[in-house]
């Protein structure tokens, strides 16, 4: 049986079941290498870029596997879990491989993103996310990392967007008073909101990045479904949740209007009013 055909909880795959195993073999052989035990399971997503697999250690606890096919997918990645290392809202590492580009991570809890109490819950965490992020590169003074010059030819591929959008990206990424805030984690769909009922789980950070505006961020949870909630009284829910892991150097009303103008630019449809 191919992965096409497992059932629909299982994201399709593109890489077929000999390479699969192949590639669970050889992850296998990798991770015991380094001295971690587990027992590996079914490929729960497969495609050129990563690899995801479900797992057991010795004591039957489950875990995810996830085996990157790219450098920059998996330094990506990586440079997350280093700088939110010991935060709630994303998965726990229990083993990381960088040669062999694999990451042994806690096992992602179920998704239910739609339920309007989880929309405020998920807009806080994003807020404690980025605020521990931006704590992260201040003490580590990996200011000129998120501060390196941005060409406005390149914000203008990034987006393949109008000039004037271009331009406003170069701005806020360069200006150096927000050095230490431009962390986003890139990919915010639905199935990388992860809600237990309990705490909000951010997963897959292989976009995640240094340099890109947070607003970003708060821009993509704008646009997912929603229940009518008031955006300005979701913004501040972020706002006050980062404030009270890292003083942004931003008033609250300096980051809307921020927010509003980017949102213009990129999103119209989101309104903050």
């Amino acid at each position: 049986m191919t992965l096409n055909s497992r059932p629909e909880n299982v994201v399709v795959a593109r890489l077929c079941d000999d390479t699969i195993e192949a590639i669970r073999a050889a992850t296998t052989a990798q991770v015991a290498k380094g001295g971690f035990s587990l027992h590996m399971g079914e490929a729960l997503r497969a495609t050129e870029k990563s690899q995801v697999f479900s797992a057991q250690d010795d004591k039957a606890k489950p875990l995810i596997v996830k085996r990157h096919s790219q450098r920059r997918g998996f330094a990506s990645e990586l440079l997350a879990y280093r700088l939110l290392e010991g935060s709630i809202h994303i998965p726990r590492v229990h083993y990381i491989d960088e040669s062999a580009q694999v990451m042994v991570l806690s096992k992602y809890d179920p998704c239910a993103f739609n339920d309007s109490g989880s929309r405020y819950r998920v807009f806080q965490a994003l807020g404690r996310v980025h605020g521990r992020a931006s704590a992260r590169v201040r003490e580590s003074r990996l200011s000129h990392l998120a501060c390196r010059e941005i060409t406005l030819g390149e914000a203008h591929r990034w987006w393949r967007s109008t000039p004037e959008l271009a331009q406003y990206y170069q701005h806020l990424a360069q200006s150096a008073r927000l050095a230490s805030e431009h962390v986003a984690l890139g990919d915010l769909g639905p199935g990388h909101i992860l809600d237990s009922g309990q705490r909000i789980r951010f997963c897959d950070l292989e976009t995640f990045a240094m340099g890109q505006p947070s607003e970003l961020d708060l821009i993509a949870l704008l646009q997912l479904p929603s229940r009518n909630d008031d955006a300005e009284q979701m913004t501040k829910a972020y706002f006050d949740a980062r404030q009270e892991v890292c003083a942004p150097s931003r008033s609250f009303q300096e980051f809307l209007a921020s927010l509003e103008r980017l949102s213009y630019l990129i999103a119209p449809q989101v309104n903050l009013k």
